[in-house]
């Protein structure tokens, strides 16, 4: 995979004289239509936008404040909130069709509001139908800080992610590989649901973090949820840019044999295609997701100013 890291007014420079195609995921945060905003002279000919079935208030009010002069050639695709069957279909016809009749252009695919079970449904489904000779990149807005306050409370689910269930076998015991984020409790579950017999946490290391207030925080929660298993936890860092980096640590994570490993990937999108990339090459990973039941949708979190973009996605 090639990633690149591009200052948002050096958008148009990177797609100048190309038919651009985006698809992103619509949400209470304005991250979502940041990339999309930070387009001044290459308009996209097509934008489709994912959608929750119900969606918030708050996602609405965004719509209405960011879509002004797009609102011509944007598209809704609906998508279930819980329903990972129809995530799955929703994604696989709105991509395959995008394909099959805009084989020329430049498919940006917007992942910064995907939710991680959706943004690995996405991975599994270009897994299957790019041929790659169709020009496919994702694009992704990194934060500029995170809500000092909460982001998600309330599991009301932990659940296998479609397409990545693993290959288990009832005579290994299970190795838990936890990519801790910003979220103590979404953690905490998923460890309490699998009760695994080796548990490993890990946080973004200094060097490959997105900036240092967010690596700040996220080796807070890591200490906390260190402190809450005490010595019965392994550690280890992980990249929060490079997603190849990922697949490299988790190569060296799941060497032993004699375990069935599931990640829990609750760190940023990076580090979450990296896993997903990893599980896809490695049928025998499962990766689980957490389902919150409520977000901080006042404070989430704020844009930075820079847009990451990856391109041979699957390679």
């Amino acid at each position: 995979m090639k990633t690149q890291k591009l200052h948002n007014k050096d958008l148009d420079s990177e797609f100048k004289g190309k038919k651009v195609i985006l698809s992103c995921r619509s949400s209470f945060e304005e991250r979502c239509f940041f990339a999309l905003n930070a387009f001044k002279k290459v308009k996209p000919e097509k934008l489709t936008i994912f959608q929750s079935n119900n969606p918030s208030k708050e996602s609405i009010e965004v719509i209405d404040s960011c879509l002004n002069s797009y609102k011509d050639i944007a598209s809704y695709e609906t998508i279930s909130k819980d329903n990972p069957i129809d995530i799955y279909t929703a994604i696989f016809k709105c991509m395959s069709e995008l394909f099959e009749h805009n084989s020329d252009a430049s498919h940006l695919i917007d992942i910064s509001s995907f939710k991680r079970e959706e943004l690995l449904i996405l991975l599994s489904v270009l897994n299957q139908i790019n041929n790659r000779s169709i020009d496919c990149r994702l694009l992704y807005t990194e934060a500029k800080d995170m809500s000092q306050n909460w982001l998600s409370r309330n599991t009301i689910n932990i659940r296998t992610v479609l397409g990545f269930s693993g290959e288990p076998y009832q005579s290994k015991k299970t190795c838990l590989i936890v990519m801790v984020g910003h979220e103590f409790e979404r953690a905490k579950d998923i460890i309490d649901e699998y009760e695994p017999s080796r548990l490993l946490i890990g946080h973004a290391s200094k060097n490959e973090a997105i900036n240092e207030k967010l690596y700040d925080r996220n080796k807070a929660f890591f200490k906390e949820i260190r402190s809450y298993y005490g010595s019965g936890c392994e550690e280890f860092e992980f990249s929060a840019l490079c997603p190849d980096k990922v697949m490299n640590k988790l190569t060296e994570l799941c060497s032993d044999h004699s375990y069935n490993y599931v990640i829990a990937p609750l760190n940023n999108k990076l580090s979450c295609i990296g896993v997903g990339n990893f599980a896809i090459k490695n049928k025998n990973v499962q990766i689980c997701y957490g389902q919150m039941s409520d977000y901080n949708r006042t404070e989430y979190s704020s844009p930075g100013e820079y847009i990451h973009i990856m391109s041979n996605i699957l390679d």
